[in-house]
């Protein structure tokens, strides 16, 4: 994701926030899919803003609304092996690799992971 400035993230995760504050109020005609590529999209900027928990929590919503979601599996993962909790990191990206067996980000971060549990 781009750099964007402090405020910037701000005002992106309060749309996205509104966006699901109203969903759940009026029910909005988004489908799961979609929903889980707000909270992808919220945790991202979350992610980028070094709130690591509230973008774990974003990026679970996103898998339980889209199992299938391939890149968040991947984004969740990297926060587990950042902060080192490499069981967790190893099982996120080897689901994204279940999913898209050609998902090359996936692969490089199993790779790391495989190395750091081996050390």
């Amino acid at each position: 994701m781009d750099h964007y400035t402090e405020e910037e993230y701000e005002i992106g995760i309060a749309i996205f926030t509104k966006l699901i504050e109203q969903d759940r109020s009026i029910n909005l005609p988004i489908s799961y899919r979609n929903r889980g590529k707000i909270y992808f999209t919220r945790g991202k900027m979350f992610f980028d803003e070094g709130d690591l928990t509230n973008a774990l929590k974003d990026y679970y919503k996103a898998i339980d609304l889209n199992p299938n979601y391939d890149t968040a599996y991947n984004d969740r993962g990297e926060i587990y092996l950042f902060i080192g909790k490499y069981e967790l990191a190893y099982s996120d990206f080897a689901q994204a690799l279940k999913i898209n067996p050609n998902y090359k980000k996936a692969l490089e971060n199993l790779k790391i992971t495989k190395k750091r549990l081996s050390e």
